[in-house]
């Protein structure tokens, strides 16, 4: 479908290091700065974009003594069995990237939207789509990054605009270090001017992927503009993660911030959409997220190619890629159960960047002595595949059973392996009431009223149930043990929390903590407190059309926009229980409920 020059325009080099950067640090630099020294992150980021567009920029004064390709020049500088070495490093490197990148794929994914499927079904079949795309060249790459950039960048910007109203400017002031009480558990011996510089040291190896600009700046038409594509393709990433830091600062404040394992994510919840036409927008946003993974992942896949073949003619046949597949498949699976983002992290910073500035330097210095490492006319032999009609026959056929196979992955993902629960076998939770009683939490379950909402369909509809625990999953057990169906929080409208229980703080936080661990729970569903017992309000599920979850949806929507207050405010609240809030009261009434005053919350509770 494109031409298979090598070449690339300067606009491509541009957009690939755009997409490659930001999907490597977008949902998790924030994070990772945010821990280690609060507000003072932006500073960090700075410093280590700096530091790799002034090392980027070294390495394409290196890359302009390349003739033939980066492969080449290390044979040439180092002598063929030093190259060879330097080329073996490389594949093992970019390989146990990709596996690592996999992982995090599939823990972001798995634990934030497709709950259901499991990872290591999601990274294989991401692995295999990546592997599909190696086949395609360098010129494919190059075009599909030319599109892809709009997908993942545009939605971004999108999600930071929309944030803006509900930024508080107050908690982004002032710009100072965390001390050791205000950083979390796992960082607190990093806080201070210690946290700052691990923070802008992880900025830099996150940002080091760069070093890819050496096996593609050979291949760069009008090559003297390309120091100014360079800094343009770094400037984006570094922006965009600054104002994501900002941004999930200005909302969630630095403790919120650094209390949610993926803040960026969150933040997708959160936004709300003029008009409401979302109500899970962060699994679309995460869907154009996915798109910069795939670039990352197989940019990674393929630079490991480009250094594996250059080992052996042996190894440029087209069938070899499945071995160097088994080796990140291998490597995925020793790690997609554990905390891949740490790893992945953990990885960048102690392995990656030291290779990554010891290969160059290494060259640098080999100049003045490439006689003492054996060198000789030559050397630098360019290994090429074959191009003839039958190697690229057997070229399209191995690639259309890697597609076929990822295919096959994916469906079997999305239809019906491991835990996956039919819309039949679950039952779908409208309105949720949370008291507090003498056994532990009495929580109240309203279910829709299907013909009454959609006009069709035989009328079936559960009456509200209330149960019984200690704790929110003793009461999913007890649901659990009595019925055939799986409770499913997915079209939540409405949390109603009893007078007693918004008295309650320790409940309160236990409740509003095990909400913020299930993806279920979108961060926009909305919260009010009963005059008495929340139960009583969900008991009138009966006497509404449709359910109780939604009729209260609807009286906030149309009748008390000025009284809307969600989940996701009161779990905001955990983190500030000096910052004052209003929350609606509902009561009974005689064809429904009704909303009957305000009472101040603080943070998360009442406080009156």
């Amino acid at each position: 479908m494109f031409s298979k020059n090598h070449i690339v325009s300067v606009r491509q080099m541009r957009r690939l290091l755009v997409l490659d950067l930001f999907a490597a640090t977008g949902l998790v630099l924030p994070m990772a700065v945010g821990r280690l020294c609060g507000t003072a992150g932006i500073f960090a980021i700075l410093a280590g974009g700096a530091a790799a567009a002034v090392f980027a920029g070294l390495l394409l004064k290196l890359a302009a003594r390349c003739r033939s390709g980066y492969p080449d020049f290390c044979r040439e500088m180092l002598g063929e069995r030093a190259g060879q070495a330097v080329m073996a490093i490389y594949a093992i490197k970019y390989f146990v990237t990709a596996a690592l990148l996999l992982g995090v794929f599939a823990q972001i994914i798995n634990h934030t939207f497709l709950t259901d499927i499991p990872r290591a079904v999601l990274g294989m079949a991401m692995l295999l789509i990546c592997i599909y795309s190696v086949f395609k060249g360098l010129e494919t790459r190059a075009r599909l990054g030319e599109m892809l950039v709009y997908v993942v960048i545009v939605p971004i910007v999108l999600i930071i605009l929309l944030s803006i109203p509900q930024l508080r400017p107050e908690r982004l002031w002032p710009v100072r270090l965390l001390t050791r009480e205000q950083a979390v558990q796992e960082t607190a011996d990093a806080a201070g001017v210690v946290g700052l510089i691990w923070a802008a040291v992880i900025t830099f190896a996150m940002f080091s992927v760069v070093e890819w600009l050496l096996f593609l700046r050979p291949h760069v038409k009008q090559r003297q503009k390309a120091l100014r594509g360079m800094i343009v393709g770094i400037a984006w990433p570094v922006v965009l993660n600054l104002l994501l830091l900002v941004v999930c600062i200005g909302v969630f404040s630095v403790a919120g911030m650094n209390n949610e394992q993926w803040p960026a994510v969150t933040l997708m919840q959160i936004v709300r959409f003029p008009g409401g036409f979302l109500s899970r927008q962060d699994g679309l946003m995460l869907a154009f997220w996915m798109a910069g993974m795939f670039m990352l992942i197989s940019g990674s896949i393929y630079y490991g190619m480009e250094s594996f073949k250059s080992l052996s003619k042996k190894l440029c046949k087209s069938w070899v890629i499945i071995f160097p597949g088994i080796f990140i498949l291998g490597c995925f699976l020793c790690i997609y159960l554990n905390d891949a983002t740490r790893l992945f992290i953990r990885y960048m910073v102690f392995i990656y960047l030291p290779l990554t500035l010891a290969v160059p330097l290494l060259l640098g210095l080999a100049g003045p002595f490439k006689r003492s490492f054996g060198s000789k006319k030559g050397d630098g032999r360019r290994i090429l595949p074959k191009t003839g009609r039958a190697g690229k026959q057997k070229g399209r056929r191995m690639a259309a059973f890697i597609l076929a196979l990822a295919w096959a992955a994916g469906g079997m993902g999305l239809s019906g392996c491991g835990d996956l629960v039919e819309i039949e076998d679950r039952n779908f939770v409208m309105c949720l009431g949370i008291d507090t009683g003498p056994d532990g939490l009495e929580v109240s379950l309203g279910f829709p009223d299907l013909k009454a909402l959609t006009g069709d369909g035989d009328n079936i509809h559960y009456p509200a149930v209330t149960l019984t625990g200690d704790s929110m999953e003793d009461v999913e057990a007890a649901y659990r043990a009595g019925s055939n169906k799986r409770l499913d929080y997915g079209q939540l409208q409405m949390i109603v929390f009893g007078r007693k229980m918004m008295k309650d703080s320790a409940q309160m936080r236990e409740v509003l903590e095990y909400i913020r661990e299930q993806p279920a729970f979108t961060r926009t569903v909305l919260v009010c407190m009963a005059d008495d017992r929340a139960g009583d309000i969900v008991a009138l599920d009966e006497s509404v059309n449709g359910s109780i979850g939604f009729y209260l949806r609807q009286m906030f929507d149309n009748n008390y926009k000025e009284y809307r207050l969600t989940v996701g405010d009161l779990i905001i609240g955990l983190s500030l229980t000096d910052e004052t809030g209003q929350i609606a009261v509902a009561a009974p009434g005689e064809n429904g409920p009704k909303i009957i005053n305000t009472e101040q919350i603080r943070g998360f509770y009442s406080a009156s």
